[in-house]
């Protein structure tokens, strides 16, 4: 597996990873009585998200460039939010989101151009 392969797999899994802590975040905190410690949702929550950084300091320490890894990352947890809260809570997106998420699309098409390594 090429360097640039592994980073950008261990980016999406780790955004990915993210997301899905996110997924249960949202059911803890939308629960009848959401407190911290208490409940199956929280725990998973923060289980997974101690697990988001592994992936994320592999990535970081084969190819050193902070600000576009970053930006993949948030991208991906954009879209994986977006999805997540729209197939799994109901939640709606308006065009101006719409809008917002094609941009971040956009700039991580952006971050691979020319002058990218």
């Amino acid at each position: 597996m090429s360097n640039n392969a592994f980073v950008i797999l261990c980016v999406v899994f780790s955004a990915f990873a993210a997301s899905v802590a996110d997924l249960f975040s949202k059911r803890w905190a939308i629960s009848p009585n959401p407190r911290f410690f208490v409940g199956w949702s929280f725990w998973i929550a923060f289980s997974v998200y101690e697990l988001v950084a592994w992936p994320w300091f592999a990535a970081l320490r084969r190819q050193p460039e902070l600000g576009r890894l970053a930006g993949i990352w948030t991208v991906v947890c954009l879209l994986m939010a977006c999805i997540i809260g729209v197939g799994v809570f109901d939640e709606k997106l308006s065009n101006l989101n719409k809008l917002g998420v094609a941009l971040g699309v956009l700039s991580v098409l952006c971050l691979f151009g020319e002058g990218s390594r």
